[in-house]
């Protein structure tokens, strides 16, 4: 008898518990990508320059750095005559930005995960710097080339 009440009460609590864990891992998740959002700036970047619900067609997976914080699997890019669209969509999901061209100058080589890069100031005065692969500057560098004129 007392061990069919143990039995009973395992099973009951079994899913509960896991319940619980399941909720407090997708809080933690979430809370993670808020930190990331404000120590990388994005949230910044969202209130200054929100970027369009709907990407942009020619939409590209990619790694970027931004500050402080690099994302690697998961952000979605895209090069528009209008600036540069940027989203994470994964377990953060941050906002789509969309950074218009007048507002990143000074591009720098730089390295991004062991690979060429262009690290670009953002804003003026500079509210942060972006680092992306060297194949996406290119595709940004004729925009950036008629603004640095």
């Amino acid at each position: 008898m007392e061990l069919a009440l143990m039995f009973a009460a395992i099973t009951c609590a079994a899913p509960i518990t896991i319940g619980v864990m399941a909720w407090m891992i997708l809080m933690l998740v979430k809370g993670m990508g808020g930190i990331f959002r404000s120590v990388s700036g994005w949230d910044e970047l969202a209130r200054r320059f929100p970027g369009p619900t709907i990407p942009p067609l020619a939409i590209q997976n990619g790694s970027i750095r931004l500050g402080n914080v690099f994302y690697r699997f998961g952000t979605q890019l895209g090069v528009t005559s209008d600036g540069l669209y940027m989203a994470f969509k994964g377990a953060y999901n941050n906002p789509p930005v969309l950074i218009p061209w007048h507002e990143m100058n000074n591009p720098q080589p730089s390295i991004l995960y062991l690979q060429p890069a262009r690290r670009v100031d953002i804003g003026l005065p500079m509210m942060m710097q972006l680092t992306v692969k060297e194949p996406l500057y290119q595709l940004m560098k004729q925009y950036l080339v008629q603004q640095l004129k």
